[in-house]
């Protein structure tokens, strides 16, 4: 089983995917991840045929995916007056309505991470992956692989031992 999660933005979208079958699931060399951001200019139109075509490509069995939410802050309230959460749903629909036949699986930010910054998420990544090098990944990227551990110890897939 290949497992995709999606961390979504309009401006940088970060990603993990992950196949089950993999060797070493607590090794960060059995995983592929990264970042994608679409180009500037265009408006939000064009943002969403780059994701298409940059996400239809993808073979995936589950697509995991933080889903957007309100949060009743002045940060929030400004998020949601210039519709960001809206863009987000969008950034999710277009790359769930390109992938046939995948099974979509959305956790709140509170589900998988509780209300942990996104620092605390990235020490937690360092800890179970043992990354101590020079490598700084993108918050993006890390929110994606955790939020994917996270969906792997929910559906209690067999063969996977957790750290």
């Amino acid at each position: 089983m290949r497992i995709l999660a999606i961390d979504p933005s309009v401006n940088r979208i970060g990603w993990a995917l992950y196949d089950t079958t993999a060797k070493d699931f607590n090794s960060i060399e059995s995983w592929n991840f990264g970042w994608f951001s679409p180009p500037d200019g265009g408006g939000l139109t064009q943002k969403m045929s780059s994701i298409k075509l940059h996400f239809s490509r993808a073979v995936a069995d589950h697509l995991v995916c933080e889903r957007p939410m309100f949060f009743d802050s002045e940060r929030g309230r400004i998020a949601a007056k210039e519709g960001y959460t809206n863009n987000l749903a969008m950034v999710i629909g277009t790359i769930y309505g390109c992938l046939p036949s995948i099974q979509l699986y959305l956790y709140t930010p509170q589900q998988w991470k509780g209300s942990v910054s996104k620092e605390i998420t990235l020490v937690k990544f360092r800890k179970i992956f043992k990354d101590k090098g020079p490598y700084n990944p993108v918050h993006d990227t890390v929110d994606a692989i955790m939020l994917l551990r996270y969906h792997v110890s929910r559906i209690n897939i067999p063969l996977i031992t957790m750290v």
